[in-house]
């Protein structure tokens, strides 16, 4: 996927879209020490392993209502989501050998 058109996706559906300390800061409050998920691995190239082999990385936060977008190419359902009923999100990041955007998640 493109990286863009995710990030248009998710500002259309009205996620909340942070750099990493800001969401390390909402999650500390919601779940203390837990770990989140970060881009790990990408899916498009398959080259990419490890959070170091991505830039841009976003984290958003969904709207407490999903869309149902099955009609559109991308959606919620396929960016994944993670995180407690108080905080659901998923990441993203442009991966550093191909410049897409098929997260693979590290827990």
């Amino acid at each position: 996927m493109d990286y863009e058109m995710v990030k248009e996706y998710l500002t259309s559906i009205r996620a909340e879209l942070l750099a990493e300390d800001q969401f390390a800061e909402r999650w500390r409050v919601a779940m203390g020490d837990e770990t989140y998920m970060h881009p790990y691995g990408c899916l498009a190239c398959g080259r990419a392993n490890g959070q170091h082999d991505f830039n841009d990385v976003l984290f958003a936060i969904y709207p407490e209502s999903l869309p149902n977008d099955g009609d559109k190419e991308i959606n919620w359902g396929v960016l994944g989501i993670g995180g407690p009923d108080s905080l659901r999100y998923t990441s993203i990041g442009r991966c550093k050998f191909c410049g897409q955007c098929d997260v693979e998640p590290d827990y």
